[in-house]
């Protein structure tokens, strides 16, 4: 089996622009830290889907420099994994 890895350094982007997020609209929030699994195992050739959970409320979710493919829909990575490779 053939499998590809997205881990938590992948999702880094997503942290800082949640943070900016909730920092821009008051100064009492508390920055969101992502809470759900932070590295995810797919299948070659298989469609996966990736929630993205955080705490303390975010405003929304924005993802970059993620492989091509790879679709963020609201709170959700969506792609079918066609790259071999680790991601970080």
């Amino acid at each position: 089996m053939k499998t590809t890895t997205y881990s938590d350094q992948c999702l880094r982007p997503l942290v800082l622009l949640l943070a900016l997020l909730v920092s821009a609209v008051s100064a009492d929030a508390q920055a969101p830290v992502i809470t759900s699994e932070s590295e995810l195992v797919v299948v070659f050739g298989q469609s996966f889907s990736y929630e993205i959970q955080a705490d303390n409320d975010p405003l929304g979710y924005s993802v970059t420099n993620l492989p091509h493919s790879i679709k963020c829909e609201e709170n959700r990575l969506i792609d079918t994994a066609l790259e071999l490779g680790q991601y970080f």
